[in-house]
């Protein structure tokens, strides 16, 4: 008889691969509030304000008791002076009517903002308004209703002011906020495995596969 065979060499299973770490999560410091300063006051626009008083000779103070006749006074009478300076009728002010010939306190404002700022301009202007005060005011109210009723028209006294420059209050100074960036996170690892076995005959083998798990934080904001 022959020579029994060699007993087979048990063949050790391969060495599962080192695991990988996970790898950490990266830094992520938030971006820094940039430092707002607030604006410095803006100059809006400047002012003149002229103070007229007109007088009407044949008007009644007992007229304005009634009040329909004094509101329609007052929308004829400001939106006449408003034309007639060039201005809103925002910017015409009744500051008072007395008696004793009727008359009306007046303050008419002038802002260069209308003349795109222009502070020359709006000063003309005034200057242009207060003239036809002293010299024509009848003809101011020539075409306004009934107002030829009220007898002469004159002016008691006309006040230029000086220029008023505007300014505003200062912008507020704007709010950052600051957002974190995101922070991706790894879990863990794809990880292989190899094992080898003998028995029953022959070799196995089992292939054991890690999935590998991702968890994205999403911004957080602050």
């Amino acid at each position: 008889t022959g020579a029994p065979t060699a007993s087979p060499t048990t063949v050790a299973p391969t060495q599962a691969p080192t695991t990988t770490a996970p790898t950490s999560a990266p830094t992520a410091a938030p971006t820094t509030s940039p430092t707002a300063v607030p604006t410095t006051s803006p100059t809006f626009s400047a002012t003149i304000s002229v103070i007229a008083t007109v007088a009407f000779s044949d008007l009644d103070i007992a007229q304005f008791a009634n009040t329909t006749f004094e509101a329609q006074f007052r929308g004829i009478y400001i939106t006449t002076m408003a034309a007639e300076a060039n201005v809103s009728a925002s910017q015409v002010e009744i500051e008072s009517i007395t008696a004793s010939s009727v008359t009306v306190k007046t303050l008419i404002t002038f802002d260069s903002i209308e003349a795109g700022g222009d502070q020359v301009a709006v000063e003309a202007k005034a200057d242009s308004f207060v003239k036809i005060l002293n010299t024509a005011p009848a003809e101011i109210f020539k075409a306004s209703l009934n107002f030829e009723t009220f007898g002469n028209i004159t002016v008691a006294s006309v006040e230029k002011g000086l220029l008023q420059a505007r300014t505003g209050a200062p912008t507020t100074a704007p709010k950052f906020v600051t957002v974190s960036p995101t922070v991706p996170k790894l879990i863990s690892p794809m990880v292989e495995s190899t094992t080898s076995s003998s028995g029953g005959g022959g070799g196995r083998r089992m292939l054991i596969l890690a999935g590998a798990v991702v968890v994205c934080f999403g911004l957080l904001s602050s």
